[in-house]
């Protein structure tokens, strides 16, 4: 993912690009948005998150600085509660790491 992606050097067009980049709002007032399976927050750029089972993933790319990151990490446990509090804490290191690179 990243820069061809997003610039329709890859199997999609531009005009796929272009829906999932636009996508809609998560939730009324959002202004995260979601389309045709990449996620955008304004914080960290346009991508995905994910769990399965053993690690949690952050996977986004921010165009303005042409900047494409993955980070993962090992889970403990398995229940949703668990999981949800690793992933805000992800989203936490991902937002440490964006202050000190200066994003």
């Amino acid at each position: 993912m990243g820069k061809k992606l997003f610039t329709g050097k890859t199997a999609l067009t531009m005009d796929t690009v272009q829906m999932m980049m636009t996508g809609l709002p998560e939730k009324a007032g959002s202004t995260s948005k979601y389309g045709l399976g990449i996620d955008y927050k304004p914080s960290r750029g346009y991508g995905h998150n994910g769990a399965h089972e053993g690690y949690l993933t952050n996977m986004y790319y921010k165009p303005e600085q042409d900047t494409a990151y993955v980070i993962f990490t090992n889970v403990l446990g398995n229940s949703y509660d668990t999981l949800r509090t690793q992933m805000a804490f992800l989203d936490s290191v991902t937002n440490k790491i964006f202050s000190e690179m200066g994003l």
